[in-house]
């Protein structure tokens, strides 16, 4: 937690962990990727249900604005489901963005790869 809190900025590192840290090109480019602004009209916008597929369009627009989208799909027809997240899919494919499960029926949508990074 103390490494999260200093990574963020809102506490000191400890001396050791600062000899550590210096040599790590990873550590340093982690570090100006969080530091860097996001897009214009950055932020997410979360869809819930069936109100998804009426608005593609929306979701469209809110990735091209640089908004991450999270779809929630729980109770949407699985085929309905399937077309919604090919479209988005396709619509990030030209940002070089990524369409995430992060659980069952739940997604996310970016159009820019860079706004995330996952840790395995």
């Amino acid at each position: 937690m103390k490494n999260l809190m200093a990574l963020l900025g809102l506490a000191e590192r400890p001396a050791d962990d600062l000899e550590a840290l210096a040599s790590t090109e990873e550590i340093r480019e982690r570090e100006e990727r969080l530091r860097r602004p996001l897009p214009v009209g950055g932020g997410i916008l979360i869809c819930r249900g069936k109100s998804c597929l009426g608005r593609r369009k929306e979701l469209l627009e809110a990735l091209r604005s640089g908004r991450a989208v999270v779809v929630d799909l729980r109770g949407v027809d699985r085929e309905e489901g399937q077309a919604l997240l090919d479209y988005l899919s396709g619509a990030v494919e030209a940002s070089q963005g990524a369409v995430m499960r992060l659980a069952p029926a739940l997604f996310l949508a970016l159009a820019h790869r860079s706004l995330v990074e996952v840790l395995e």
